[in-house]
Protein backbone atom coordinates (compact mmCIF):
# COMPACT_ATOMS: atom_id res chain seq x y z
CA UNK A 1 0.00 0.00 0.00
CA UNK A 2 3.08 2.20 0.99
CA UNK A 3 4.85 1.68 -2.39
CA UNK A 4 1.44 2.19 -4.02
CA UNK A 5 0.89 5.33 -3.01
CA UNK A 6 4.20 6.80 -3.92
CA UNK A 7 3.61 5.35 -7.31
CA UNK A 8 0.58 7.37 -7.41
CA UNK A 9 2.73 10.66 -6.16
CA UNK A 10 5.59 9.44 -8.96
CA UNK A 11 2.97 9.24 -11.87
CA UNK A 12 1.05 12.71 -10.77
CA UNK A 13 3.88 14.65 -10.63
CA UNK A 14 5.21 13.38 -14.41
CA UNK A 15 1.77 13.15 -15.88
CA UNK A 16 2.79 15.87 -18.00
CA UNK A 17 6.00 13.90 -19.37
CA UNK A 18 3.74 10.90 -19.74
CA UNK A 19 0.69 12.65 -21.89
CA UNK A 20 4.16 13.62 -24.19
CA UNK A 21 5.02 9.94 -24.55
CA UNK A 22 1.12 8.65 -25.19
CA UNK A 23 1.54 12.21 -27.90
CA UNK A 24 4.60 10.83 -29.54
CA UNK A 25 3.23 7.15 -29.39
CA UNK A 26 0.08 8.63 -31.73
CA UNK A 27 2.15 10.68 -33.52
CA UNK A 28 -0.07 13.50 -32.65
CA UNK A 29 0.83 17.31 -32.23
CA UNK A 30 -1.25 17.71 -29.47
CA UNK A 31 -3.02 15.74 -27.08
CA UNK A 32 -3.98 12.66 -26.09
CA UNK A 33 -7.60 13.81 -26.66
CA UNK A 34 -10.27 13.61 -23.86
CA UNK A 35 -11.92 10.45 -24.65
CA UNK A 36 -9.85 8.93 -27.19
CA UNK A 37 -8.09 5.55 -26.17
CA UNK A 38 -4.33 7.02 -24.68
CA UNK A 39 -6.56 8.91 -22.53
CA UNK A 40 -8.53 6.42 -20.98
CA UNK A 41 -5.20 4.32 -20.78
CA UNK A 42 -3.73 7.13 -19.17
CA UNK A 43 -6.52 7.70 -16.39
CA UNK A 44 -6.93 4.22 -15.96
CA UNK A 45 -3.05 4.24 -14.78
CA UNK A 46 -3.60 7.16 -12.81
CA UNK A 47 -6.84 5.82 -11.13
CA UNK A 48 -7.10 1.68 -12.04
CA UNK A 49 -10.10 1.54 -9.22
CA UNK A 50 -12.53 3.67 -11.17
CA UNK A 51 -14.93 1.10 -13.07
CA UNK A 52 -16.43 4.01 -14.85
CA UNK A 53 -12.70 4.27 -17.38
CA UNK A 54 -13.41 0.80 -18.35
CA UNK A 55 -16.89 0.92 -19.04
CA UNK A 56 -16.16 3.94 -21.62
CA UNK A 57 -13.59 1.56 -23.08
CA UNK A 58 -16.82 -1.04 -23.33
CA UNK A 59 -18.93 1.76 -24.94
CA UNK A 60 -16.15 3.06 -27.46
CA UNK A 61 -15.75 -0.60 -28.51
CA UNK A 62 -19.27 -0.44 -29.46
CA UNK A 63 -19.10 2.17 -31.11
CA UNK A 64 -16.33 1.01 -33.47
CA UNK A 65 -18.23 -2.00 -34.19
CA UNK A 66 -21.33 -0.16 -35.35
CA UNK A 67 -19.35 2.52 -37.12
CA UNK A 68 -17.87 -0.39 -39.07
CA UNK A 69 -14.10 -0.33 -37.67
CA UNK A 70 -11.42 -2.78 -37.40
CA UNK A 71 -10.49 -4.24 -33.19
CA UNK A 72 -7.64 -5.03 -34.47
CA UNK A 73 -6.45 -2.00 -35.57
CA UNK A 74 -7.73 -0.74 -32.28
CA UNK A 75 -5.92 -3.17 -30.04
CA UNK A 76 -2.84 -2.72 -31.75
CA UNK A 77 -2.37 1.36 -31.17
CA UNK A 78 -3.62 0.13 -27.14
CA UNK A 79 -0.21 -1.73 -27.56
CA UNK A 80 1.42 1.22 -28.99
CA UNK A 81 0.22 3.70 -25.94
CA UNK A 82 1.47 0.93 -23.23
CA UNK A 83 4.42 0.54 -25.15
CA UNK A 84 5.21 4.01 -25.04
CA UNK A 85 3.93 4.30 -21.48
CA UNK A 86 6.05 1.26 -20.34
CA UNK A 87 9.60 2.69 -21.61
CA UNK A 88 8.29 5.94 -19.92
CA UNK A 89 8.01 4.21 -16.53
CA UNK A 90 11.30 2.54 -16.91
CA UNK A 91 13.33 5.37 -17.90
CA UNK A 92 10.82 7.71 -14.63
CA UNK A 93 11.53 5.29 -12.04
CA UNK A 94 15.25 5.05 -12.84
CA UNK A 95 15.69 8.70 -11.88
CA UNK A 96 13.17 9.28 -9.32
CA UNK A 97 14.41 9.69 -5.54
CA UNK A 98 14.37 6.86 -3.30
CA UNK A 99 14.53 5.92 0.20
CA UNK A 100 16.95 3.07 -0.93
CA UNK A 101 18.18 1.77 -4.33
CA UNK A 102 16.50 -1.35 -3.54
CA UNK A 103 13.36 0.20 -3.03
CA UNK A 104 13.76 1.60 -6.53
CA UNK A 105 12.94 -2.04 -8.94
CA UNK A 106 10.50 -2.89 -6.52
CA UNK A 107 8.39 0.71 -7.57
CA UNK A 108 9.71 -0.20 -11.02
CA UNK A 109 7.98 -3.62 -10.98
CA UNK A 110 5.09 -2.69 -9.13
CA UNK A 111 4.34 0.56 -11.57
CA UNK A 112 4.74 -1.89 -14.75
CA UNK A 113 2.82 -4.43 -13.39
CA UNK A 114 -0.20 -1.84 -12.56
CA UNK A 115 0.24 -0.76 -16.43
CA UNK A 116 -0.26 -4.05 -17.79
CA UNK A 117 -3.28 -4.90 -15.36
CA UNK A 118 -4.58 -1.83 -16.81
CA UNK A 119 -4.33 -2.88 -20.36
CA UNK A 120 -5.66 -6.03 -19.38
CA UNK A 121 -8.79 -4.73 -18.68
CA UNK A 122 -9.00 -1.95 -21.36
CA UNK A 123 -8.26 -4.94 -24.07
CA UNK A 124 -10.98 -6.57 -22.73
CA UNK A 125 -13.68 -3.95 -22.11
CA UNK A 126 -12.98 -2.74 -25.52
CA UNK A 127 -13.33 -6.54 -27.07
CA UNK A 128 -16.30 -6.89 -25.02
CA UNK A 129 -18.13 -3.60 -25.96
CA UNK A 130 -17.49 -4.87 -29.79
CA UNK A 131 -18.46 -8.42 -30.01
CA UNK A 132 -21.44 -7.17 -28.82
CA UNK A 133 -21.91 -4.83 -31.00
CA UNK A 134 -21.14 -7.40 -33.68
CA UNK A 135 -23.82 -9.93 -31.70
CA UNK A 136 -26.37 -7.57 -31.71
CA UNK A 137 -25.99 -6.42 -35.74
CA UNK A 138 -26.42 -10.05 -36.29
CA UNK A 139 -29.91 -10.54 -34.38
CA UNK A 140 -31.33 -7.47 -35.94
CA UNK A 141 -30.57 -9.45 -39.48
CA UNK A 142 -31.71 -12.53 -39.03
CA UNK A 143 -34.42 -11.06 -37.59
CA UNK A 144 -35.00 -8.91 -40.72
CA UNK A 145 -33.78 -12.05 -42.66
CA UNK A 146 -36.80 -14.23 -41.04
CA UNK A 147 -39.44 -11.07 -41.42
CA UNK A 148 -38.57 -11.39 -45.09
CA UNK A 149 -39.54 -14.94 -45.30
CA UNK A 150 -42.72 -14.14 -43.35
CA UNK A 151 -43.38 -11.04 -46.03
CA UNK A 152 -42.67 -13.69 -49.15
CA UNK A 153 -44.68 -16.80 -47.69
CA UNK A 154 -47.65 -14.14 -46.99
CA UNK A 155 -47.41 -13.30 -50.95
CA UNK A 156 -47.15 -17.26 -51.75
CA UNK A 157 -50.00 -17.44 -49.88
CA UNK A 158 -52.12 -13.91 -51.39
CA UNK A 159 -50.63 -15.38 -54.75
CA UNK A 160 -52.10 -18.72 -54.17
CA UNK A 161 -55.99 -17.55 -53.16
CA UNK A 162 -55.43 -15.31 -56.38
CA UNK A 163 -55.19 -18.25 -59.10
CA UNK A 164 -57.16 -20.11 -56.75
CA UNK A 165 -61.50 -21.12 -58.19
CA UNK A 166 -62.65 -19.37 -55.35
CA UNK A 167 -64.77 -15.79 -56.02
CA UNK A 168 -63.32 -12.52 -56.36
CA UNK A 169 -65.26 -11.44 -52.79
CA UNK A 170 -63.71 -14.87 -51.04
CA UNK A 171 -60.49 -13.82 -52.50
CA UNK A 172 -60.47 -10.17 -51.36
CA UNK A 173 -61.21 -11.01 -48.16
CA UNK A 174 -59.07 -13.89 -47.54
CA UNK A 175 -56.46 -10.83 -48.93
CA UNK A 176 -57.16 -8.29 -45.95
CA UNK A 177 -56.74 -11.37 -43.25
CA UNK A 178 -53.16 -11.85 -44.56
CA UNK A 179 -52.09 -8.25 -44.68
CA UNK A 180 -53.22 -7.43 -41.64
CA UNK A 181 -51.83 -10.46 -39.80
CA UNK A 182 -48.32 -10.01 -41.36
CA UNK A 183 -48.67 -6.45 -41.17
CA UNK A 184 -49.69 -6.84 -37.42
CA UNK A 185 -52.97 -4.03 -38.21
CA UNK A 186 -55.69 -4.13 -36.13
CA UNK A 187 -57.99 -3.54 -39.58
CA UNK A 188 -57.33 -3.64 -43.30
CA UNK A 189 -59.69 -3.18 -45.80
CA UNK A 190 -59.46 -3.40 -49.83
CA UNK A 191 -61.33 -0.29 -51.58
CA UNK A 192 -62.03 -0.44 -55.78
CA UNK A 193 -61.09 2.84 -57.32
CA UNK A 194 -63.36 4.65 -59.88
CA UNK A 195 -61.49 6.52 -61.96
CA UNK A 196 -63.89 8.70 -63.23
CA UNK A 197 -66.02 9.76 -60.02
CA UNK A 198 -62.45 9.72 -58.48
CA UNK A 199 -64.52 7.29 -55.59
CA UNK A 200 -63.09 4.55 -53.30
CA UNK A 201 -66.24 1.58 -53.03
CA UNK A 202 -65.57 -0.72 -50.06
CA UNK A 203 -65.00 -4.65 -51.47
CA UNK A 204 -63.12 -6.55 -48.47
CA UNK A 205 -62.52 -5.62 -45.10
CA UNK A 206 -60.87 -8.25 -42.22
CA UNK A 207 -62.98 -6.20 -39.43
CA UNK A 208 -66.29 -5.07 -38.93
CA UNK A 209 -67.87 -3.09 -41.81
CA UNK A 210 -69.34 0.18 -41.61
CA UNK A 211 -72.95 1.48 -41.97
CA UNK A 212 -72.94 1.20 -45.08
CA UNK A 213 -71.90 -2.31 -45.89
CA UNK A 214 -70.54 -3.10 -49.42
CA UNK A 215 -72.34 0.50 -50.74
CA UNK A 216 -69.40 2.25 -48.13
CA UNK A 217 -68.03 5.30 -50.30
CA UNK A 218 -64.68 7.77 -49.97
CA UNK A 219 -64.05 10.16 -51.52
CA UNK A 220 -60.36 10.63 -53.07
CA UNK A 221 -60.33 13.82 -52.21
CA UNK A 222 -60.84 13.34 -48.91
CA UNK A 223 -58.43 13.95 -45.76
CA UNK A 224 -58.22 10.76 -43.66
CA UNK A 225 -57.04 12.59 -40.66
CA UNK A 226 -55.13 10.59 -37.51
CA UNK A 227 -55.65 11.62 -34.10
CA UNK A 228 -53.84 10.94 -30.67
CA UNK A 229 -55.74 7.28 -30.81
CA UNK A 230 -55.80 6.08 -34.36
CA UNK A 231 -53.44 6.80 -37.65
CA UNK A 232 -54.51 5.73 -40.82
CA UNK A 233 -52.41 5.11 -43.72
CA UNK A 234 -53.50 5.04 -47.87
CA UNK A 235 -50.83 2.80 -49.43
CA UNK A 236 -49.16 4.68 -52.20
CA UNK A 237 -49.07 1.72 -54.51
CA UNK A 238 -52.29 0.40 -56.74
CA UNK A 239 -53.12 -3.25 -57.83
CA UNK A 240 -54.75 -3.54 -60.70
CA UNK A 241 -57.83 -5.67 -60.02
CA UNK A 242 -57.84 -8.91 -61.87
CA UNK A 243 -61.78 -8.41 -62.44
CA UNK A 244 -63.47 -9.46 -66.32
CA UNK A 245 -65.83 -6.21 -66.36
CA UNK A 246 -63.43 -3.53 -65.51
CA UNK A 247 -59.33 -3.38 -65.34
CA UNK A 248 -59.67 -0.26 -65.09
CA UNK A 249 -60.28 -0.37 -61.09
CA UNK A 250 -58.00 -0.92 -58.09
CA UNK A 251 -57.52 -2.00 -54.85
CA UNK A 252 -56.17 0.26 -52.52
CA UNK A 253 -55.23 -1.25 -48.97
CA UNK A 254 -56.29 1.01 -45.91
CA UNK A 255 -53.58 -0.19 -43.03
CA UNK A 256 -55.61 1.68 -40.29
CA UNK A 257 -53.05 1.16 -36.88
CA UNK A 258 -54.25 1.61 -33.28
CA UNK A 259 -51.66 3.57 -31.60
Amino acid sequence: MIQSSKIDRVLAQHIARLRVSLQNASGDIEGPEEGSDAWLLLEALMDDDDPTLFARFEQSGHWLAKQGGKLDVRLQALQRYVDALAFELNDLFKQVPVASEEERPRLQVEATSRLFQVQSRAMLSLTRGYQGAIDQVTLERNALAMQIEQRFLALQRINGVSNSTMDLDQTLEVITKVVAEELKADLCTIFFYDELQRLLTLRATNGPRPLGGMHFTLRLARVIVGGSQIRAVLCSCAMPCLTSNSLSRYAHIIRIIMG
